[in-house]
């Protein structure tokens, strides 16, 4: 700045200081001595401009957090692991910050999910802002895992971003499909028993439903995963979910529906990058 106001006087005060130079130096000496104000006069107008000017006119860019809504068996998980594997993507996880709260040592988190309590939602808002001031600046696209799952979630969201992260843009990726259609799929899934495998199947692509293809553990079906379990899983979400798509409608956030119906996984995935790239 110093260096600056220096430049500006020597503008302001050429004449002046010319006269003076000229019967202290003589002409070849003050024509020298002009041509370098002059070369320091362009330098300085060129740091100014790219320094202030262009700065400050260059467009923002806008980094992109992806939420999914799905009832469970919709493939948003799917979709999410997808996104970090073959677009390189980070995956923002509440349940891993929590996780990793306990690690450091967090007693609170560590008793209150023993008790099987739910976290505050300002203390989930809290370790979010943490880790998007540590995450956030790597220009790679974010994908919440899990969060927001209430209104009240996205509520804080919301806000957080806007006070802190104005250059991230919330982007809600709806996923469609009928209950029949979920119903089917989930009751076909079988699992590997397997506690360090536990690959998830489909029925209708296997020709061996009692063995892992993969380390030829037993193939199990869940409990909760028999259709009785999951109509009512189906009902719970519909009655929760309903306030949180009201929320980001009412808040006029970019709401976009991925319909998966009667689709394969590279359907849907190959739909979702034609959608997701059009959000660039």
């Amino acid at each position: 700045m110093l260096f600056l106001a220096f430049m500006l006087f020597l503008i302001k005060n050429i004449p002046l200081l010319s006269n003076r130079f000229f019967l202290i130096f003589g002409e070849r000496k003050l024509m020298k001595l002009t041509l370098i104000i002059l070369l320091l006069v362009i330098i300085t107008c060129t740091l100014i401009y790219r320094f202030f000017i262009a700065k400050q006119d260059a467009p923002q860019t806008q980094a992109i957090l992806l939420t999914f809504l799905g009832a469970p068996g919709s493939g948003k998980g799917t979709i999410a692991q997808q996104c970090v594997d073959k677009l390189g993507m980070q995956v923002l996880s509440t349940g891993n910050l929590c996780r990793q709260a306990i690690a450091r040592g967090d007693e609170l988190i560590k008793g209150l999910l023993k008790e099987g309590k739910l976290i505050p939602d300002e203390m989930i808002s809290d370790m979010v802002k943490v880790w998007l001031k540590e995450n956030a600046g790597q220009g790679k696209t974010i994908v919440l895992d899990g969060y927001p799952r209430t209104a009240r979630q996205a509520e804080l969201l919301t806000s957080l971003l806007k006070s802190n992260f104005p250059e991230l843009t919330l982007h809600v990726i709806s996923i469609t499909i009928s209950d029949d259609a979920i119903i089917q799929r989930i009751s076909n899934r079988l699992m590997c028993e397997n506690k360090t495998c536990q690959t998830v199947y489909s029925r209708t692509t296997l020709e061996d439903v009692t063995r892992c293809q993969k380390c030829g553990s037993a193939l199990i079906q869940r409990e909760d995963d028999q259709e009785v379990i999951v109509r009512q899983r189906l009902e719970v979400y519909a009655q929760n979910n309903q306030p949180l798509v009201d929320f980001y409608h009412n808040a006029r956030m970019p709401f976009h529906n991925l319909d998966v119906e009667n689709k394969s996984m590279n359907e849907v995935f190959d739909n979702f990058k034609a959608l997701y790239h059009n959000l660039k």
